[in-house]
């Protein structure tokens, strides 16, 4: 076997030493992964226990540390079947000019009570461990890293925010 194909899980210990030692595979740790998924689902469902169709969600966000304003996050389904649902969580204002405001599309699967980023900012995550080199230059655990960034922000929604009826806004 030629040793370029093995590149990529290769690492040089020490200029000119000539040693070469194996770069440990990423493993997914599937528990941890189903127990985000999990955990997410009900902050979800806590957080908006009854979402239709046609009916979004508003959370109000207080102003806080360098968040001058109130900021208001939209949750609506855009996708029902029998067994799943998948949500869109838009925020509807900037909070700073180098910060794009956020999106992210979110599966739900309600037979196993599960949630799971489908897409984010746009883009669809990487599959669960991408190839080391790729187009995008997604990390190996990037799925991983934003399940948990969504279960982080369903958490500060869950302890700061506050559900907003739509007609209290006057939209």
């Amino acid at each position: 076997m030629h040793s370029g194909h093995r590149h990529n899980r290769a690492l040089r210990n020490g200029a000119g030493t000539g040693v070469w030692s194996v770069r440990p595979n990423y493993r997914v740790n599937l528990k941890a992964q189903q127990g985000e998924a999990e955990a997410n689902y009900l902050r979800l469902r806590r957080l908006v226990p009854r979402i239709g169709l046609d009916q979004p969600v508003e959370v109000e966000l207080p102003a806080s540390g360098w968040i001058d304003e109130r900021s208001l996050v939209e949750i609506r389904v855009i996708d029902q079947a029998r067994y799943t649902e998948t949500l869109a969580l838009r925020q509807l204002d900037a909070i700073a000019d180098w910060l794009r405001p956020l999106d992210i599309s979110v599966r739900l699967y309600h037979d196993l009570r599960m949630a799971e980023v489908i897409r984010c900012q746009g883009q669809r995550p990487p599959w669960p461990t991408p190839p080391y080199r790729n187009l995008h230059m997604h990390h190996r655990d990037e799925k991983w890293q934003l399940n948990a960034f969504l279960g982080e922000w369903l958490k500060h929604c869950l302890r700061y925010g506050q559900v907003v009826e739509p007609a209290a806004l006057g939209r």
